[in-house]
């Protein structure tokens, strides 16, 4: 006799319960919808509150020039560093790049540059950011009246770039040494003036220099020169500490200040004994005169290089920190005098 196959069970849905499983799907789809609406109307939202900031936050318009030089066929690796160095809050930067683009900033720039230049990226970011009323992001407290001693043999620099050795370049007519001394262990440099520079360009990753105020030699107390020496070879203590401690304070000559070289520039003769102040937003321009960038008011551009006169207008020359040439319209500045 023939074994009937057993046939499997079909699954069925009862007639009485399709128009009840039809208004769940389409209830589902419509709250799927509205919250897709909701998250694209929020961010929206979001984007256009950013906006409305880019006008006096920093945050935002550094973003917003991440954003720029990373459109484009080109990366535009130049101002990417730039922008990296005017960074004092790293977290508004990245949070403020999300709301207007709705990406993440770190992994857009990790996208856009190589392994070397966004690990020197980060150099700069984590060597130069600062908090209000903290020191950068480094081992050395560089705030202004603090003592800085030197933990190893380290060059007192004319200007915040590692160019040239106290041995080499004395001749080279635009390249000079910008090394006034090098002084040994154990010796009081001078007193910080609470500013910090990042040379991104020196090798391996860049170098943080801070400003110190050096003795004159035969001088008073009030007597000094502007210096800078690298962060990674000196430390920093407090008055009381250097009292206790007694160590022998360094004194430099006119003749030893005015052998460095300050002007790296060609022919452009560089004052760094005075420094250029906004006290208005202003425009920067370049070579040619183009608008490259806005200066917030109170910002230090740099060091004076020359005037030119135009029917309406003088313009200002001067030289970034970070040896740039640039201009601006001297009516938005002030020149004050840096101590020497």
């Amino acid at each position: 006799m023939a074994v009937k196959e057993k046939q499997p069970n079909v699954f069925f849905i009862p007639e009485h319960k399709k128009d009840t499983i039809i208004d769940y799907a389409v209830k589902g789809g419509l709250l799927l919808l509205l919250l897709w609406g909701g998250k694209k109307f929020y961010n929206q939202w979001r984007t256009n509150q950013q906006e409305k900031k880019a006008g006096d936050d920093p945050s935002t318009q550094q973003a917003i020039k991440f954003r720029t030089a990373m459109e484009g066929a080109g990366t535009d690796e130049k101002t990417i560093f730039e922008t990296a160095k005017e960074i004092t809050d790293w977290d508004a930067v990245t949070k403020a790049y999300r709301n207007l683009y709705n990406t993440n900033l770190t992994e857009d720039l990790k996208d856009d540059l190589s392994a070397e230049e966004y690990q020197k990226f980060f150099n700069i970011i984590n060597l130069t950011e600062k908090s209000p009323g903290k020191p950068g992001k480094s081992k050395v407290d560089s705030n202004k009246g603090r003592i800085v001693v030197s933990k190893a043999s380290v060059n007192i620099r004319k200007t915040p770039r590692a160019t040239g050795s106290p041995t080499k370049d004395k001749l080279l007519v635009f390249g000079r040494s910008n090394i006034i001394i090098t002084v040994d262990k154990s010796i009081a440099i001078g007193v910080a003036t609470g500013r910090t520079s990042f040379d991104e360009k020196a090798e391996p990753s860049g170098v943080l220099f801070i400003e110190v105020q050096v003795l004159k030699k035969g001088g008073t107390i009030k007597d000094s020169y502007t210096a800078w020496v690298a962060a990674s070879q000196v430390e920093t203590i407090s008055g009381a500490q250097y009292k206790e401690k007694k160590y022998p304070a360094l004194s430099i000559t006119k003749a030893q200040y005015d052998d460095a070289s300050s002007s790296l520039n060609g022919t452009d003769y560089v004052n760094y004994h005075q420094e250029i102040i906004t006290h208005v937003p202003a425009d920067i321009m370049d070579d040619k005169f183009h608008v490259v960038g806005r200066a917030e008011s109170e910002m230090i551009l740099g060091f004076p290089i020359m005037e030119l006169k135009t029917k309406d207008k003088t313009l200002l020359k001067f030289l970034t920190i970070d040896d740039t040439k640039r201009w601006v319209d001297k009516q938005f500045v002030t020149i004050k005098s840096v101590n020497q």
